[in-house]
């Protein structure tokens, strides 16, 4: 992978031939979604079980808008490299998890039709890395399949690093990739099997994608 490759993150993994594959394909960071409403959702014992074949790869426990009872559940678990917030969590939650918690943060911002560049400087403040999605009108939290318009963000310049997410697949990251330059590049339904789990024939694919865009 060249230096000016993106990282690759394969979310919402919930079973062993998905991290395997991830971590065979080259990925970087894998995430684990703690969000009961989402298709995506494992309990911390699933996750533990998992988390003892990660093997390098990065660990990522996701939430959105979480409680510190929730927090706490989750992240006893040992194995956790980094938290992703993909809630409504102000500028203070994000510093207070990150200080409690003493994880790098992940902040994830809805993009629609534009950007608001004063939120983002807020959270890239107080956050580690910064994560752009979709913004569902379905109120759905990632995963949607949608893509954004990524010329939002073609002059983006941020003092930390920032992922592209939203309706990315195999077919499409090359295209992105030549209108952003993102730090890494994040998939969760890209790579779905038609069941809901992970394929990992797709998150090769994926992968092998953006190793050659």
């Amino acid at each position: 992978m060249g230096c000016n490759t993106p990282f690759v993150k394969i979310c919402g993994i919930k079973n062993k031939d998905a991290l395997l594959a991830a971590s065979e394909s080259g990925a970087k960071f894998v995430g684990f979604n703690f969000i009961k409403s989402s298709r995506n959702y494992v309990t911390p014992e699933e996750a533990q079980e998992l988390l003892v074949h990660k093997g390098e790869l990065l660990s990522v426990a996701l939430f959105c808008d979480p409680t510190d009872e929730e927090l706490d559940q989750v992240l006893s678990v040992s194995g956790f490299d980094y938290i992703q917030l993909h809630g409504e969590e102000n500028y203070d939650r994000v510093k207070v998890i990150a200080a409690r918690y003493k994880r790098p943060v992940i902040k994830a911002i809805p993009v629609s039709d534009n950007v608001d560049m004063k939120l983002v400087e807020g959270y890239e403040a107080v956050a580690d890395m910064i994560l752009f999605d979709t913004h569902s009108k379905s109120g759905q939290t990632g995963g949607t399949g949608e893509a954004f318009n990524w010329t939002l963000l073609r002059h983006l310049v941020l003092s930390k690093p920032w992922m592209l997410a939203g309706g990315l697949t195999s077919d499409n990251v090359r295209e992105a990739l030549q209108v952003v330059s993102p730090a890494g590049v994040d998939v969760s339904s890209g790579v779905d099997a038609p069941k809901g789990c992970k394929s990992p024939e797709k998150i090769s694919r994926f992968i092998q994608a953006v190793q050659n865009a």
